[in-house]
């Protein structure tokens, strides 16, 4: 594990101190990063896929749900024995 060196300001080191106990405070800054990364990686992902998604070849929605659910009612049905 590697130390780190942040400079924060006075407000929010009291506001920290105020809701986290001092043997809790290197957990909750590692959560808060993580938390912050994690967002930071959806947002690029989604700038990088963007436009990917196009409805240009795609029915109405509306349709597609139909022919699925008539596809999963078809499966559905018992076979008729001695057909």
């Amino acid at each position: 594990m590697a130390r780190l060196s942040v400079s924060i300001s006075d407000p929010f080191l009291e506001e920290l101190r105020r809701f986290v106990p001092d043997e809790d405070r290197s957990q909750f800054l590692i959560e808060a990063v993580q938390e912050k990364l994690s967002r930071l990686k959806q947002r690029l992902a989604l700038r990088a896929t963007a436009g990917s998604w196009s409805n240009a070849d795609r029915d109405d929605p509306a349709v597609e749900i139909r022919r699925l659910r008539e596809g999963w009612e078809q499966r559905a049905r018992p076979e008729r024995e001695g057909g």
